[in-house]
Protein backbone atom coordinates (compact mmCIF):
# COMPACT_ATOMS: atom_id res chain seq x y z
CA UNK A 1 0.00 0.00 0.00
CA UNK A 2 1.09 3.58 -0.63
CA UNK A 3 -0.10 7.21 -0.71
CA UNK A 4 -0.02 9.38 -3.49
CA UNK A 5 -1.61 12.84 -2.63
CA UNK A 6 -2.80 11.72 0.82
CA UNK A 7 -4.73 8.87 -1.33
CA UNK A 8 -3.90 5.50 -0.08
CA UNK A 9 -3.69 3.25 -3.12
CA UNK A 10 -2.79 -0.41 -3.67
CA UNK A 11 -1.17 -1.06 -7.31
CA UNK A 12 -3.19 -2.85 -9.48
CA UNK A 13 -5.98 -3.90 -7.30
CA UNK A 14 -8.28 -3.46 -10.03
CA UNK A 15 -6.92 -6.62 -11.50
CA UNK A 16 -7.60 -9.66 -11.98
CA UNK A 17 -6.84 -11.55 -8.63
CA UNK A 18 -2.92 -12.41 -8.96
CA UNK A 19 -2.38 -10.41 -11.94
CA UNK A 20 -0.30 -7.04 -11.44
CA UNK A 21 0.44 -4.52 -14.35
CA UNK A 22 3.50 -5.32 -16.39
CA UNK A 23 6.28 -3.11 -15.58
CA UNK A 24 6.92 -0.26 -17.76
CA UNK A 25 9.61 2.13 -18.26
CA UNK A 26 8.60 5.94 -18.39
CA UNK A 27 9.99 9.37 -17.29
CA UNK A 28 7.60 11.15 -14.37
CA UNK A 29 5.49 13.99 -15.80
CA UNK A 30 7.80 17.19 -15.58
CA UNK A 31 10.68 14.69 -16.91
CA UNK A 32 12.96 15.83 -19.65
CA UNK A 33 11.75 13.87 -22.55
CA UNK A 34 15.07 13.16 -24.13
CA UNK A 35 14.20 10.96 -26.99
CA UNK A 36 13.28 14.21 -29.24
CA UNK A 37 16.50 15.54 -29.17
CA UNK A 38 16.55 19.45 -30.44
CA UNK A 39 13.13 19.49 -30.00
CA UNK A 40 13.56 20.17 -26.35
CA UNK A 41 15.38 23.57 -27.07
CA UNK A 42 12.38 24.02 -29.38
CA UNK A 43 9.91 23.21 -27.01
CA UNK A 44 11.45 25.83 -23.90
CA UNK A 45 10.75 28.44 -27.07
CA UNK A 46 7.08 27.75 -27.21
CA UNK A 47 6.80 29.00 -23.30
CA UNK A 48 7.84 32.31 -24.44
CA UNK A 49 6.61 34.70 -27.09
CA UNK A 50 8.37 37.70 -28.65
CA UNK A 51 5.30 38.70 -30.59
CA UNK A 52 3.11 38.66 -27.44
CA UNK A 53 3.23 42.06 -24.91
CA UNK A 54 0.98 40.60 -22.54
CA UNK A 55 2.47 39.79 -19.00
CA UNK A 56 3.59 36.61 -17.66
CA UNK A 57 1.19 34.09 -16.02
CA UNK A 58 2.48 32.45 -13.17
CA UNK A 59 1.11 29.48 -11.71
CA UNK A 60 0.11 29.77 -8.00
CA UNK A 61 2.08 27.13 -7.33
CA UNK A 62 5.14 29.27 -7.82
CA UNK A 63 6.46 27.29 -11.08
CA UNK A 64 7.88 29.57 -13.86
CA UNK A 65 8.68 28.77 -17.12
CA UNK A 66 11.83 30.26 -18.55
CA UNK A 67 11.45 33.05 -21.26
CA UNK A 68 14.72 32.71 -22.62
CA UNK A 69 16.38 34.89 -25.34
CA UNK A 70 14.65 36.42 -28.38
CA UNK A 71 14.02 33.50 -31.38
CA UNK A 72 16.40 34.12 -33.60
CA UNK A 73 15.73 33.20 -37.93
CA UNK A 74 18.79 31.19 -39.52
CA UNK A 75 18.88 28.63 -41.93
CA UNK A 76 15.99 26.18 -41.48
CA UNK A 77 14.51 28.36 -38.66
CA UNK A 78 10.86 28.28 -39.62
CA UNK A 79 10.00 26.43 -36.37
CA UNK A 80 11.45 29.25 -34.84
CA UNK A 81 9.11 31.86 -36.21
CA UNK A 82 6.30 30.15 -35.89
CA UNK A 83 6.37 27.94 -33.14
CA UNK A 84 5.30 30.61 -30.53
CA UNK A 85 2.55 31.47 -27.47
CA UNK A 86 0.11 34.41 -28.50
CA UNK A 87 -2.04 35.61 -30.75
CA UNK A 88 -1.89 35.92 -34.73
CA UNK A 89 -0.79 39.38 -35.28
CA UNK A 90 2.63 39.83 -35.28
CA UNK A 91 4.60 42.63 -33.27
CA UNK A 92 8.08 43.65 -32.95
CA UNK A 93 10.29 40.77 -32.30
CA UNK A 94 12.03 42.74 -29.69
CA UNK A 95 9.53 42.45 -27.05
CA UNK A 96 10.63 41.10 -24.03
CA UNK A 97 6.85 39.88 -21.96
CA UNK A 98 6.29 36.05 -22.16
CA UNK A 99 3.11 34.40 -21.90
CA UNK A 100 1.98 30.87 -20.66
CA UNK A 101 -1.11 29.63 -21.07
CA UNK A 102 -3.18 27.94 -17.77
CA UNK A 103 -4.99 25.30 -20.06
CA UNK A 104 -6.95 25.39 -23.45
CA UNK A 105 -10.50 27.07 -23.54
CA UNK A 106 -12.99 24.08 -22.25
CA UNK A 107 -13.67 21.90 -24.98
CA UNK A 108 -15.85 19.09 -26.55
CA UNK A 109 -15.44 17.00 -29.51
CA UNK A 110 -11.81 17.60 -30.03
CA UNK A 111 -8.61 15.48 -30.78
CA UNK A 112 -5.55 14.73 -29.11
CA UNK A 113 -2.45 13.05 -30.61
CA UNK A 114 1.41 12.80 -29.59
CA UNK A 115 3.68 14.21 -31.80
CA UNK A 116 7.61 13.29 -31.24
CA UNK A 117 8.54 16.01 -33.30
CA UNK A 118 8.00 18.48 -30.34
CA UNK A 119 7.96 15.58 -27.90
CA UNK A 120 4.22 16.76 -27.05
CA UNK A 121 0.20 15.57 -27.15
CA UNK A 122 -1.68 18.15 -29.27
CA UNK A 123 -4.88 18.87 -29.56
CA UNK A 124 -6.71 20.33 -32.62
CA UNK A 125 -10.34 21.78 -32.98
CA UNK A 126 -13.15 21.00 -30.79
CA UNK A 127 -16.57 23.32 -29.58
CA UNK A 128 -15.88 25.47 -26.71
CA UNK A 129 -17.81 26.71 -24.00
CA UNK A 130 -20.91 24.54 -22.73
CA UNK A 131 -23.54 24.28 -25.78
CA UNK A 132 -22.79 20.76 -25.91
CA UNK A 133 -24.08 19.31 -22.53
CA UNK A 134 -25.73 16.12 -22.11
CA UNK A 135 -28.88 17.82 -21.11
CA UNK A 136 -28.63 20.73 -23.90
CA UNK A 137 -31.27 19.61 -26.01
CA UNK A 138 -32.83 23.15 -26.65
CA UNK A 139 -29.96 23.33 -30.29
CA UNK A 140 -28.28 25.78 -28.72
CA UNK A 141 -24.85 26.02 -30.69
CA UNK A 142 -21.67 27.23 -29.34
CA UNK A 143 -18.64 28.49 -31.13
CA UNK A 144 -16.17 26.12 -32.86
CA UNK A 145 -12.40 26.38 -32.78
CA UNK A 146 -9.35 25.41 -35.41
CA UNK A 147 -6.23 26.24 -32.65
CA UNK A 148 -3.93 23.76 -31.75
CA UNK A 149 -2.25 23.06 -28.36
CA UNK A 150 0.69 21.02 -26.79
CA UNK A 151 0.99 19.76 -23.41
CA UNK A 152 4.08 18.39 -22.62
CA UNK A 153 3.78 17.35 -18.75
CA UNK A 154 2.40 19.20 -15.53
CA UNK A 155 5.52 21.42 -15.24
CA UNK A 156 5.72 22.30 -18.31
CA UNK A 157 1.87 22.37 -18.73
CA UNK A 158 0.04 24.34 -22.11
CA UNK A 159 1.07 25.87 -25.12
CA UNK A 160 -0.81 27.54 -27.72
CA UNK A 161 0.76 26.83 -31.19
CA UNK A 162 0.74 29.46 -33.33
CA UNK A 163 0.74 28.00 -37.09
CA UNK A 164 0.83 29.73 -40.17
CA UNK A 165 -2.25 31.69 -41.99
CA UNK A 166 -3.33 29.19 -44.53
CA UNK A 167 -5.46 26.62 -41.80
CA UNK A 168 -8.46 24.25 -41.73
CA UNK A 169 -11.44 25.88 -40.91
CA UNK A 170 -12.91 26.19 -36.86
CA UNK A 171 -14.66 22.27 -37.04
CA UNK A 172 -15.58 19.83 -34.47
CA UNK A 173 -16.40 16.03 -34.18
CA UNK A 174 -13.56 15.82 -37.06
CA UNK A 175 -10.77 12.66 -36.42
CA UNK A 176 -7.00 13.24 -36.18
CA UNK A 177 -3.75 10.88 -36.71
CA UNK A 178 -0.02 11.04 -36.51
CA UNK A 179 1.40 9.86 -39.27
CA UNK A 180 4.83 9.39 -37.43
CA UNK A 181 6.45 7.93 -40.75
CA UNK A 182 5.67 11.31 -42.76
CA UNK A 183 6.14 13.62 -39.31
CA UNK A 184 2.66 15.21 -40.26
CA UNK A 185 -0.80 15.42 -38.13
CA UNK A 186 -3.28 13.86 -40.62
CA UNK A 187 -6.81 15.96 -39.91
CA UNK A 188 -10.20 14.55 -41.60
CA UNK A 189 -14.04 16.02 -41.87
CA UNK A 190 -15.98 17.22 -38.54
CA UNK A 191 -18.39 19.74 -38.83
CA UNK A 192 -17.67 23.61 -39.39
CA UNK A 193 -20.40 24.47 -37.21
CA UNK A 194 -21.25 23.43 -33.23
CA UNK A 195 -23.18 20.66 -33.28
CA UNK A 196 -26.26 19.84 -32.19
CA UNK A 197 -27.88 16.73 -30.02
CA UNK A 198 -29.99 14.82 -31.68
CA UNK A 199 -32.19 11.41 -30.63
CA UNK A 200 -30.15 9.36 -28.12
CA UNK A 201 -28.26 12.34 -27.25
CA UNK A 202 -25.85 11.80 -29.73
CA UNK A 203 -24.58 14.87 -31.89
CA UNK A 204 -24.97 15.71 -35.62
CA UNK A 205 -24.84 18.09 -37.89
CA UNK A 206 -25.28 18.96 -41.58
CA UNK A 207 -22.23 21.48 -42.53
CA UNK A 208 -20.11 18.48 -42.80
CA UNK A 209 -16.50 18.52 -44.08
CA UNK A 210 -14.75 16.12 -46.29
CA UNK A 211 -11.10 18.27 -46.28
CA UNK A 212 -7.86 16.14 -45.71
CA UNK A 213 -5.30 18.52 -43.71
CA UNK A 214 -1.78 17.88 -42.75
CA UNK A 215 0.27 19.64 -40.08
CA UNK A 216 4.35 19.71 -39.57
CA UNK A 217 4.29 20.98 -35.41
CA UNK A 218 7.88 21.16 -36.10
CA UNK A 219 7.64 24.39 -38.52
CA UNK A 220 3.73 25.14 -37.66
CA UNK A 221 2.83 24.52 -41.17
CA UNK A 222 -1.10 23.61 -42.09
CA UNK A 223 -1.10 22.18 -45.71
CA UNK A 224 -4.64 21.52 -47.20
CA UNK A 225 -4.58 18.31 -49.08
CA UNK A 226 -5.72 17.82 -52.38
CA UNK A 227 -6.45 14.21 -52.92
CA UNK A 228 -8.14 12.88 -56.31
CA UNK A 229 -10.04 10.37 -54.16
CA UNK A 230 -11.56 11.07 -50.41
CA UNK A 231 -14.06 9.66 -47.66
CA UNK A 232 -17.86 11.34 -48.27
CA UNK A 233 -18.08 14.61 -45.96
CA UNK A 234 -18.79 13.25 -42.16
CA UNK A 235 -18.27 13.45 -38.35
CA UNK A 236 -18.17 10.80 -35.87
CA UNK A 237 -15.45 8.90 -37.39
CA UNK A 238 -12.70 7.64 -35.67
CA UNK A 239 -8.97 7.28 -37.51
CA UNK A 240 -5.72 5.77 -36.39
CA UNK A 241 -2.15 5.34 -38.14
CA UNK A 242 -0.76 1.66 -38.83
CA UNK A 243 2.57 2.31 -38.55
CA UNK A 244 3.84 -0.84 -40.17
CA UNK A 245 1.40 -0.46 -43.24
CA UNK A 246 2.41 3.66 -42.87
CA UNK A 247 -1.57 4.60 -43.75
CA UNK A 248 -4.04 6.53 -41.35
CA UNK A 249 -7.27 4.27 -40.95
CA UNK A 250 -10.13 5.70 -40.90
CA UNK A 251 -13.95 4.24 -40.24
CA UNK A 252 -17.72 4.87 -40.08
CA UNK A 253 -19.23 8.52 -38.64
CA UNK A 254 -22.62 9.96 -40.04
CA UNK A 255 -23.22 11.49 -43.36
CA UNK A 256 -25.49 13.85 -41.77
CA UNK A 257 -29.05 14.06 -42.73
CA UNK A 258 -30.62 15.33 -39.82
CA UNK A 259 -31.45 13.27 -37.04
CA UNK A 260 -30.10 9.49 -35.66
CA UNK A 261 -31.52 7.01 -37.95
CA UNK A 262 -29.79 3.64 -39.48
CA UNK A 263 -28.94 5.67 -42.93
CA UNK A 264 -26.84 7.67 -41.86
CA UNK A 265 -25.09 5.56 -39.70
CA UNK A 266 -21.50 4.59 -41.83
CA UNK A 267 -19.26 1.47 -41.71
CA UNK A 268 -16.65 1.80 -44.52
CA UNK A 269 -12.94 1.65 -44.12
CA UNK A 270 -10.73 4.08 -45.70
CA UNK A 271 -6.59 4.36 -45.60
CA UNK A 272 -4.74 7.13 -46.45
CA UNK A 273 -1.04 7.37 -47.90
CA UNK A 274 0.30 11.02 -46.44
CA UNK A 275 3.09 10.49 -49.01
CA UNK A 276 1.23 10.19 -51.94
CA UNK A 277 -1.74 12.29 -50.61
CA UNK A 278 -3.84 9.19 -51.64
CA UNK A 279 -7.03 7.91 -50.55
CA UNK A 280 -8.35 5.10 -50.83
CA UNK A 281 -11.84 3.02 -49.85
CA UNK A 282 -10.67 -0.75 -49.08
CA UNK A 283 -13.26 -3.30 -49.61
CA UNK A 284 -12.79 -5.84 -47.13
CA UNK A 285 -15.35 -9.09 -46.81
CA UNK A 286 -16.81 -8.51 -43.48
CA UNK A 287 -16.79 -5.11 -41.57
CA UNK A 288 -18.21 -4.06 -37.89
CA UNK A 289 -21.51 -2.72 -37.73
CA UNK A 290 -21.67 0.81 -38.69
CA UNK A 291 -20.77 3.43 -35.66
CA UNK A 292 -20.44 7.26 -34.62
CA UNK A 293 -18.06 8.19 -31.68
CA UNK A 294 -16.34 4.57 -31.33
CA UNK A 295 -12.84 4.90 -30.09
CA UNK A 296 -9.76 2.91 -31.70
CA UNK A 297 -6.01 2.98 -31.44
CA UNK A 298 -3.05 1.16 -33.58
CA UNK A 299 -2.10 -2.19 -31.54
CA UNK A 300 2.16 -2.27 -32.02
CA UNK A 301 2.47 -5.69 -31.15
CA UNK A 302 -0.46 -7.16 -32.83
CA UNK A 303 0.33 -4.52 -36.10
CA UNK A 304 -3.14 -4.05 -36.52
CA UNK A 305 -5.67 -0.86 -35.58
CA UNK A 306 -8.34 -1.99 -32.66
CA UNK A 307 -12.15 -0.30 -32.90
CA UNK A 308 -14.22 -0.36 -30.04
CA UNK A 309 -17.28 1.12 -28.91
CA UNK A 310 -19.31 3.48 -30.61
CA UNK A 311 -23.05 4.40 -31.25
CA UNK A 312 -24.42 1.70 -33.28
CA UNK A 313 -28.01 0.07 -33.96
CA UNK A 314 -26.36 -3.00 -33.25
CA UNK A 315 -24.97 -2.17 -29.77
CA UNK A 316 -21.79 -4.17 -30.70
CA UNK A 317 -19.51 -4.83 -27.46
CA UNK A 318 -17.02 -6.90 -29.51
CA UNK A 319 -13.51 -5.63 -30.07
CA UNK A 320 -12.89 -5.46 -33.90
CA UNK A 321 -9.23 -5.35 -35.20
CA UNK A 322 -7.97 -4.39 -38.76
CA UNK A 323 -5.48 -5.70 -40.65
CA UNK A 324 -4.47 -3.75 -43.59
CA UNK A 325 -2.50 -6.00 -45.58
CA UNK A 326 -4.79 -8.49 -46.02
CA UNK A 327 -7.65 -6.01 -45.89
CA UNK A 328 -9.52 -7.86 -43.04
CA UNK A 329 -11.69 -6.88 -40.12
CA UNK A 330 -11.79 -9.81 -37.08
CA UNK A 331 -13.77 -9.61 -34.53
CA UNK A 332 -12.18 -10.16 -31.10
CA UNK A 333 -15.39 -11.23 -29.56
CA UNK A 334 -17.20 -9.95 -26.55
CA UNK A 335 -16.27 -11.85 -23.52
CA UNK A 336 -15.54 -9.77 -20.48
CA UNK A 337 -16.51 -6.70 -22.49
CA UNK A 338 -18.09 -3.55 -20.37
CA UNK A 339 -21.39 -2.34 -21.13
CA UNK A 340 -21.16 -0.83 -25.32
CA UNK A 341 -20.75 3.05 -25.01
CA UNK A 342 -20.24 6.40 -27.23
CA UNK A 343 -18.10 9.42 -26.89
CA UNK A 344 -15.46 7.73 -24.54
CA UNK A 345 -12.04 8.57 -24.35
CA UNK A 346 -9.11 5.68 -25.37
CA UNK A 347 -5.34 5.63 -26.22
CA UNK A 348 -3.12 2.47 -25.95
CA UNK A 349 -0.66 2.09 -23.52
CA UNK A 350 2.01 0.22 -24.28
CA UNK A 351 3.09 -0.24 -20.60
CA UNK A 352 -0.01 -2.18 -19.93
CA UNK A 353 0.06 -3.92 -23.38
CA UNK A 354 -3.43 -2.55 -24.09
CA UNK A 355 -6.40 -0.57 -24.54
CA UNK A 356 -7.25 2.45 -21.92
CA UNK A 357 -10.89 3.01 -22.28
CA UNK A 358 -12.44 5.82 -19.97
CA UNK A 359 -16.02 7.46 -19.49
CA UNK A 360 -18.63 7.54 -22.47
CA UNK A 361 -22.19 7.57 -22.82
CA UNK A 362 -24.58 4.48 -22.69
CA UNK A 363 -27.77 3.08 -22.17
CA UNK A 364 -28.36 1.36 -19.29
CA UNK A 365 -31.09 -0.45 -17.14
CA UNK A 366 -31.60 1.00 -13.72
CA UNK A 367 -33.60 0.49 -10.49
CA UNK A 368 -36.11 3.75 -10.19
CA UNK A 369 -38.49 1.42 -8.15
CA UNK A 370 -38.73 -1.55 -6.08
CA UNK A 371 -39.27 -4.26 -8.96
CA UNK A 372 -38.98 -1.08 -11.72
CA UNK A 373 -36.19 -0.68 -14.33
CA UNK A 374 -35.73 1.99 -16.74
CA UNK A 375 -33.58 2.41 -19.84
CA UNK A 376 -31.34 5.50 -18.74
CA UNK A 377 -29.19 7.68 -20.89
CA UNK A 378 -25.71 9.11 -19.31
CA UNK A 379 -22.28 9.16 -18.95
CA UNK A 380 -20.18 6.28 -17.49
CA UNK A 381 -17.57 6.76 -14.82
CA UNK A 382 -15.50 3.72 -15.64
CA UNK A 383 -12.26 2.99 -17.11
CA UNK A 384 -11.43 -0.17 -18.67
CA UNK A 385 -8.45 -2.16 -20.35
CA UNK A 386 -8.90 -4.63 -23.30
CA UNK A 387 -5.44 -6.36 -23.90
CA UNK A 388 -5.45 -7.67 -27.24
CA UNK A 389 -2.59 -10.22 -26.84
CA UNK A 390 -5.26 -12.25 -25.01
CA UNK A 391 -8.54 -10.53 -25.79
CA UNK A 392 -9.02 -9.75 -22.19
CA UNK A 393 -10.84 -6.79 -20.26
CA UNK A 394 -10.13 -5.48 -17.00
CA UNK A 395 -11.54 -2.52 -14.43
CA UNK A 396 -9.44 0.50 -13.96
CA UNK A 397 -10.12 3.31 -11.22
CA UNK A 398 -12.39 5.18 -12.07
CA UNK A 399 -11.34 8.27 -13.09
CA UNK A 400 -13.47 10.50 -10.53
CA UNK A 401 -10.93 8.76 -8.24
CA UNK A 402 -9.04 11.57 -9.62
CA UNK A 403 -11.12 14.13 -7.75
CA UNK A 404 -12.54 15.26 -11.55
CA UNK A 405 -15.65 13.96 -13.03
CA UNK A 406 -14.83 13.00 -16.16
CA UNK A 407 -17.52 12.13 -18.47
CA UNK A 408 -17.83 12.13 -22.04
CA UNK A 409 -16.58 14.18 -25.82
CA UNK A 410 -13.42 14.47 -24.15
CA UNK A 411 -9.85 13.93 -25.84
CA UNK A 412 -6.96 11.27 -24.40
CA UNK A 413 -3.72 9.97 -25.99
CA UNK A 414 -0.94 8.41 -24.86
CA UNK A 415 2.56 10.41 -23.59
CA UNK A 416 5.51 8.06 -24.00
CA UNK A 417 8.23 10.26 -22.50
CA UNK A 418 5.62 10.93 -18.95
CA UNK A 419 4.71 6.86 -19.51
CA UNK A 420 0.91 8.43 -19.36
CA UNK A 421 -2.47 8.81 -21.23
CA UNK A 422 -3.35 12.62 -21.33
CA UNK A 423 -6.85 13.59 -21.13
CA UNK A 424 -8.43 16.94 -21.37
CA UNK A 425 -11.70 18.55 -21.66
CA UNK A 426 -15.28 16.99 -22.44
CA UNK A 427 -18.38 16.95 -20.88
CA UNK A 428 -17.96 18.10 -16.79
CA UNK A 429 -14.10 18.37 -17.45
CA UNK A 430 -14.45 21.04 -20.16
CA UNK A 431 -10.94 22.60 -18.50
CA UNK A 432 -9.59 19.57 -16.73
CA UNK A 433 -6.42 17.96 -17.79
CA UNK A 434 -5.70 14.07 -16.27
CA UNK A 435 -3.43 11.59 -16.32
CA UNK A 436 -3.59 8.32 -16.05
CA UNK A 437 -0.44 6.56 -14.96
CA UNK A 438 -0.78 3.20 -15.81
CA UNK A 439 1.92 1.63 -13.96
CA UNK A 440 0.47 2.54 -10.82
CA UNK A 441 -3.42 2.09 -12.36
CA UNK A 442 -4.00 5.58 -10.95
CA UNK A 443 -5.75 8.85 -11.98
CA UNK A 444 -4.13 12.38 -11.07
CA UNK A 445 -5.75 15.37 -11.71
CA UNK A 446 -3.34 17.94 -13.51
CA UNK A 447 -4.93 20.84 -14.30
CA UNK A 448 -3.19 24.04 -13.97
CA UNK A 449 -3.69 26.60 -11.49
CA UNK A 450 -7.23 28.51 -12.64
CA UNK A 451 -6.31 31.77 -11.25
CA UNK A 452 -2.68 32.54 -12.15
CA UNK A 453 -0.62 35.41 -10.52
CA UNK A 454 0.62 37.79 -13.27
CA UNK A 455 4.12 39.52 -13.46
CA UNK A 456 6.20 41.25 -16.51
CA UNK A 457 9.30 40.53 -17.04
CA UNK A 458 11.93 43.00 -16.15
Amino acid sequence: MREYGGVPHEPGSTFPAGEEPPPTVRRRFGAAHQETGGADDLFAEISRSPLDDRPLHRRSAGRWVAAGAALGLAAGGTAAALLLLGGNEASSPAATAAVLAESPPGLVLHTATYDPAVGAVLLFGGEMGEAARLDARSGARGEVTAETWLYRGAEAGWARLVTSEIRPAPRAGHAAALATDAGLLVVFGGSSSSPVNCQRDLVCSDDLLADTWTLDSASGTWEERHPATAPPARMGHVMAYDAGAQRVILFGGTGGGGTWSASVILHDTWAYDPSADTWEQRAPAISPPGRVFAAMAYDPEGGRVLLWGGASWEDDAAVWAYDYRTDTWTSLGEQGAPLPRWNAGAAYDPGLEGLVVAGGIALREEVIAEGVTATQLGPLDQAWLFRPANATWAPLPAPSSSGVTLQARFAAAYDPGAGMVVVYGGVGSAINTLLFDGADTLWIDATPAAAPQETTIP
